[in-house]
């Protein structure tokens, strides 16, 4: 059930060859935010192979979830923006992206650059100063990029919106700005909080460049954590604001 004060819904994708993992956020006034619903659904690359595995798993994921949408009052409602991971497998989800475009569901393909651990600066994510022919829009920590085969990539600064939602669970639920969770028995919520953790927060000072904020892996399983930012930045998207 959606709440009543909700103003957009946004939805996270994060892709995988086995399994696909999403989170779905109800933002309010202020980026008070709360996880309505999230899952996984198997992708069928061992029969199939993982292109046609992964469209398939992503076709039916739209019909069965996306289509009917949550309730909100006696009203259903549908994703306002949806964020799909396209680090695995970018060709195919550029398609289905472009099936969600044609029916009238807002689907941007996305990619995470951020600081690594070991530092690599072809991953770090670099905000652009000015639009033009290759960037389309710039909001705080993604823009929209132009790519030469004319699909519209989200690049989003992920190291910025992880802080960014690990920010909104911190906040105290009384306040703005706060994320929370569904009303469910805790042990429901167990493992989807273990994917939350599953990066540790590093600050340090880099000379040139000053205090640097990355994140680093410590557990494996980090997929609602990188689902649950891409619904963060589709709240951004749609026009929710912290102030």
């Amino acid at each position: 059930m959606i709440p009543d004060e909700t103003l957009f819904t946004a939805v996270g994708i994060d892709v995988g060859k086995y399994w696909c993992y999403y989170s779905v956020v109800a933002w309010a006034e202020h980026a008070n935010g709360i996880v309505i619903d999230y899952g996984r659904f198997e992708v069928p690359s061992l029969e199939i192979g993982t292109e046609r595995g992964i469209l398939l798993a992503l076709r039916k994921f739209r019909e069965e979830i996306l289509n009917e949408g949550w309730l909100k009052g006696d009203q259903t409602v549908r994703p306002d923006v949806i964020l799909i991971d396209a680090g695995w497998e970018p060709e195919t989800i550029y398609q289905w992206a472009a099936e969600n475009m044609s029916i009238g569901m807002r689907t941007w393909a996305s990619k995470g650059y951020g600081a690594t651990q070991e530092g690599k600066s072809k991953n770090n994510y670099v905000e652009p100063k000015q639009t033009g022919a290759t960037v389309l829009a710039i909001g705080t920590g993604y823009h929209f990029a132009r790519l030469p085969n004319g699909t519209t990539l989200v690049e989003v600064n992920s190291d910025h919106w992880k802080s960014w939602q690990h920010s909104r669970w911190e906040t105290p639920i009384e306040k703005d700005g706060a994320l929370r969770l569904c009303k469910a028995p805790p042990h429901e919520h167990l493992t989807f909080c273990r994917h939350l953790v599953a990066e540790k927060k590093i600050s340090e000072f880099v000379p040139g460049k000053g205090l640097i904020v990355r994140w680093v892996r410590e557990q494996k399983a980090n997929h609602w954590l990188d689902a649950t930012s891409l619904a963060c930045v589709g709240g951004n998207i749609a026009g929710i604001r912290l102030i």
